[in-house]
């Protein structure tokens, strides 16, 4: 497993462009992917495990199943809900920062900033609006903010800590296709 997706990584989006929101999901699958790598063997540890009580809960045969074809379900499946997650803190945390700071000129971007808590009633929110799980989607926004080393976030910045470097060009890029000046 590689601790950075600088190999995936075109660098920072800096231009609003068309293809803006195409090259940032780029960079947010491949940030998924880092992120639910180490979840992922976790869950393929336990997989045989599970895959054999359904089987007997169903009264099969466990060797009558197609262990990859399942296998491959579950991977499928844990990408696309981490992507998910990671998709909907992200949108959710750069309203946030661009309200903050971006749209009201209050911030020198050079700094460090805390990041906004997102609270039980912000991942309710989330989790509805991006058809993701709370526990997928808690596990993801813990996993971005307590990353060794940091998480580089597309769209948002660098978390180190509690603190964000926010990436003042790709969120003014970002926030350049949607209307994120009011709470509505």
């Amino acid at each position: 497993m590689t601790d950075s997706i600088a190999d995936e990584d075109p660098g920072v989006i800096d231009d609003e462009g068309p293809d803006f929101i195409d090259r940032l999901r780029a960079k947010q699958v491949a940030a998924a992917g880092l992120l639910g790598a180490p979840r992922l063997q976790a869950l393929e540890g336990q997989f045989s495990h599970w895959l054999g009580e359904a089987a007997r809960k169903a009264n099969l045969d466990p060797d009558s199943l197609d262990h990859e074809a399942a296998r491959e379900f579950l991977r499928d499946q844990h990408e696309r809900d981490v992507f998910v997650a990671l998709m909907g803190y992200s949108t959710w945390l750069a309203t946030q920062l661009y309200r903050r700071y971006l749209a009201a000129g209050t911030a020198c971007l050079d700094d460090e900033e805390d990041i906004p808590e997102c609270g039980s009633g912000d991942v309710a929110q989330i989790a509805t609006a991006f058809s993701v799980d709370r526990e997928t989607l808690e596990w993801t926004i813990n996993g971005i903010q307590s990353w060794p080393g940091g998480f580089e976030l597309p769209g948002v910045g660098r978390f180190a800590g509690s603190q964000i470097l926010i990436n003042a060009v790709e969120l003014t890029n970002w926030a350049a296709h949607y209307d994120w000046s009011s709470e509505s």
